[in-house]
């Protein structure tokens, strides 16, 4: 019995993988586009694009701010704009 169900386990699983099992997309040919915009105290982005044409948009506003793009295509744009926001503590009531 045990052996059956190994082997039935076996091949559930294997029939999963090729139903559901995808080629990488080649996106050497198309653009890609990425916009970040945070606000809260701590800020925190990593975009990595591998496109034809990679363009990356980030603002941050809080006290920790922290970019990082990695960027691998023919065309790479990217602009980070950080600013420092000690934000004031409202009384609550």
């Amino acid at each position: 019995m045990k052996p059956l169900f190994y082997v039935l386990t076996t091949i559930i699983v294997a029939s999963g993988q090729l139903a559901y099992g995808q080629e990488p997309r080649d996106n050497s040919g198309r653009p890609c586009f990425d916009v970040n915009v945070q606000i809260d105290r701590n800020n925190k982005t990593n975009v990595k694009q591998d496109c034809g044409y990679n363009d990356s948009r980030t603002m941050q506003a809080g006290q920790n701010n922290n970019a990082s793009t990695t960027q691998r295509g023919a065309v790479n744009t990217n602009e980070v704009k950080q600013y420092e926001f000690n934000a004031v503590r409202r009384p609550s009531r």
